[in-house]
């Protein structure tokens, strides 16, 4: 999970909507002996959380635990998805079909952005499933999602919009052996 901190996740309560939508993918929706890891960026990306292989409730826990609750600062994309790769080349398993969920609502503020990270993401095989929040969103996130292979997904704010938890449910499809159908979403 790669979280957006900079300041202007204050508005609309995005922050709070954030940390309660990754809660409920990592206690509910995220299957046994997936890796997880979480990771944050404003003006600079930080690893949070390692790699961590879920196998128990505590497990699920501490990943929680580690979600951001505080916001500040400016946006750089580009210095988040940094600190993933970083985590990333750190497992076993390596980057190729790795894949990183990224949450933002702001235009890149600062370097370094998108474009000068994406290469480095496509050439080494990572994933980038995107969600942008509001529409003051970076016009540069669909582009990493289709360069990369992932999906782009768009939370308009809308107070009867169920995207926050659709975008997380998609992320077990995609990770877990289970079969996942969708049936409703209110």
């Amino acid at each position: 999970l790669l979280l957006d901190i900079s300041g202007s996740m204050k508005k609309n309560e995005r922050s709070s909507k954030m940390y309660t939508a990754a809660s409920n993918f990592l206690l509910n929706m995220v299957a046994d002996g997936t890796s997880v890891g979480v990771a944050t960026f404003n003006n600079k990306g930080k690893i949070v959380h390692q790699l961590l292989t879920i196998s128990r409730q505590s497990d699920r826990q501490q990943l929680v635990a580690s979600l951001p609750t505080t916001t500040g600062g400016t946006t750089s994309i580009g210095a988040g998805l940094l600190a993933c790769i970083t985590a990333l080349n750190s497992s076993s398993d390596g980057l190729e079909g790795s894949m990183i969920y990224l949450v933002t609502d702001g235009e890149e503020s600062r370097a370094p952005y998108i474009a000068d990270v994406q290469p480095e993401i496509t050439t080494n095989g990572v994933i980038v499933n995107t969600l942008a929040l509001g529409n003051e969103s970076d016009t540069h996130l669909g582009g990493i999602s289709r360069a990369s292979g992932g999906q782009s997904f768009y939370y308009s704010e809308d107070e009867d919009s169920t995207v926050l938890t659709d975008v997380f449910a998609a992320a077990v499809v995609d990770t877990s052996s289970d079969t996942f159908i969708q049936v409703r979403s209110d």
